[in-house]
């Protein structure tokens, strides 16, 4: 007998948002019973309406929302839930199949987010994980969030899934990557709106602290830039900027140069997280930027000010690893000369990365064995 999975979520244009569905799809198939097939259902482009539902109870085995930051009511989307799941409470409650919210995320951006909270949030939110047999935020900040809305709800706190992204060999060419190599993931899809002091600080921050610090460790340490884009052709602007401002020849762009399929696609996303695997650290200002190259044992550092970023970098046990707007360039040159000295960078990768890791596939790995479990009982439940 074959598991039908309905699994919603934001599958775009994003790598970031593509790992997530990849982990998930790789992780809890260990766990379900029988040929797992998947129906992957869009939550921009779907409706979810009373056919949906209907579907679902006759076919489905389990319904999934998730990961991904989809506590939020993205511009343009104008969901009447007030986050992305846009399906009425009332046909929540008639789902019949198991129903997971799986690591969700908070991620209003605080800076030039025009939204507001929609109304229906909470009642709808409240309905939603009343209904789900298993639930999960993927950081203690979303917690604390959806607690401050009043919603008096006990989700279990996991690592984002990203963190598993299988990864493929990947040989960068000696000839274009001579010594160390800086990943940096930047985030130009929203621009200004991760930095508190918005595009005019995110501009400055990047001329001022960044492009010297790079600079320096191309002269100091042999190192090359690799710009690493999750959306196809949304880092034009950054990649511009850095081929004017650092040495010639020591500046790579995955996208520029092929090295990646785009847009993001299932297919390319274990190349992604192998261009990681690559790199001696990683600087990103996207979440998932920072959790798949650590998941691949490569020391992060968090950039901006979103606060998800500052969340994802406590979930590492990276804290101090968080360069904002307030940072200098001295400070931001002592983060990157700490993964720059190779004895440094091999203790992290041999103790402390999989200390991390190993707790986080603990608490991964229980919580998708509790929902095959469930998936077992209900599938028995239908037999009978």
């Amino acid at each position: 007998m074959r598991t039908h999975v309905y699994h919603v979520g934001a599958w775009g244009r994003n790598y970031g948002d593509r790992a997530i569905q990849l982990a998930t799809m790789q992780q809890l198939a260990q766990h379900l019973p029988g040929l797992v097939e998947w129906h992957h259902h869009d939550l921009q482009e779907r409706i979810f309406d009373e056919a949906w539902v209907e579907e679902v109870n006759a076919q489905g085995t389990l319904v999934v929302v998730g990961p991904g930051g989809l506590l939020w009511d993205k511009p343009g989307l104008n969901s009447p839930t007030g986050w992305q799941w846009r399906i009425p409470g009332r046909l929540v409650a008639q789902l019949q199949p198991p129903l997971v919210l799986h690591t969700l995320g908070w991620t209003r951006f605080p800076y030039n987010d025009p939204t507001g909270t929609h109304p229906e949030l909470v009642p709808h939110l409240a309905t939603c994980f009343e209904q789900a047999a298993h639930k999960a935020v993927r950081n203690r900040g979303t917690l604390q969030a959806l607690h401050q809305l009043g919603l008096r709800i006990a989700p279990q706190v996991l690592p984002d899934v990203a963190i598993t992204t299988p990864a493929e060999a990947v040989h960068l060419p000696a000839g274009l990557f001579p010594g160390p190599v800086i990943g940096l993931c930047w985030a130009s899809d929203k621009p200004g709106w991760r930095w508190a002091g918005g595009a005019a600080e995110e501009e400055r921050w990047l001329l001022q602290v960044l492009v010297p610090v790079l600079c320096n460790a191309i002269q100091q340490h042999g190192a090359t830039v690799l710009l690493v884009p999750h959306i196809a052709g949304l880092d034009k602007g950054i990649r511009d900027q850095l081929e004017a401002h650092l040495p010639a020849g020591r500046f790579v762009c995955a996208e520029q140069d092929g090295m990646l399929p785009y847009p993001a696609t299932l297919a390319g996303t274990p190349t992604l997280a192998g261009i990681y695997q690559q790199c001696t650290m990683v600087l990103s200002m996207r979440k998932h930027g920072l959790w798949i190259p650590f998941g691949q044992g490569v020391p992060v550092v968090g950039l901006g000010d979103l606060p998800e970023v500052a969340w994802t970098m406590r979930s590492l046990g990276m804290p101090d690893m968080l360069a904002t707007s307030s940072c200098t360039e001295r400070r931001l040159q002592r983060l990157v000369n700490i993964w720059m000295d190779a004895p440094a960078n091999a203790a992290w990768r041999a103790q402390s990365q999989p200390r991390t890791m190993r707790r986080a596939l603990a608490k991964l790995g229980k919580w998708h064995a509790s929902i095959g479990r469930t998936v077992k009982a209900y599938r028995a439940g239908e037999r009978s």
